[in-house]
């Protein structure tokens, strides 16, 4: 995971070298999804806290998820179909009864899909 501030799109200062890991990791397996003839799909996903309105923590979840996918282009990740999702406060991690609870909610997840083909050039959406 990746963590973000409340009420903002960005990161928790920091988190640089995850960052780097996450970018590093994600290529590391479309290497290996490629010597299997597979392709290689990432869904980044947003989530919030409970703080905010539905639709507030909709939008913002879904800058969160936009903010990292940028992020991880450029870190290297050009090439690979990454699709952003916003979750809202829908999927939380823990159940909000402490601030150490709201910050880990405020986060940004992987899915890592493999393919039967490879993706188009350019990466995806």
């Amino acid at each position: 995971f990746l963590f973000c501030p409340e009420g903002a799109a960005g990161l928790v200062s920091g988190q640089d070298d995850t960052v780097r890991a996450v970018a590093k990791e994600i290529r590391t397996l479309e290497d290996r999804a490629r010597l299997l003839g597979k392709g290689l799909s990432v869904e980044i996903t947003g989530h919030t806290d409970r703080s905010g309105s539905e639709e507030y923590n909709l939008v913002l979840s879904r800058e969160r998820a936009d903010f990292v996918r940028s992020v991880l282009i450029a870190a290297g990740l050009r090439g690979i179909n990454m699709k952003t999702v916003g979750a809202g406060h829908s999927e939380p991690l823990r159940e909000e009864v402490t601030k150490q609870d709201r910050d880990s909610n405020r986060r940004v997840s992987f899915n890592i899909i493999l393919t039967d083909a490879s993706p188009p050039e350019g990466g995806g959406p």
